[in-house]
């Protein structure tokens, strides 16, 4: 998870020194990583590895609570 987590600080470095970074860029590449790491977090799931759903449980909470506020 943390070779998610460093492709998408480059990212959003390249853009800043391309000169393009901006507030919706960083929402959209650190939106893009935690999409790929929930998704990482669906394969378990699907094969029914425990804890993951609590794990999955977490998350969705986490984004109701960022909606909500």
């Amino acid at each position: 998870m943390l070779v998610i987590r460093g492709v998408s600080l480059l990212a959003f470095f390249i853009l800043a020194v391309l000169g393009r970074a901006t507030i919706p860029t960083l929402l959209i590449t650190e939106g893009l990583a935690m999409a790929m790491v929930v998704l990482l977090w669906l394969h378990p799931w699907r094969l029914e590895q425990p804890g993951v759903g609590l794990v999955l449980i977490a998350i969705g909470a986490s984004l109701l609570a960022a909606v909500v506020r």
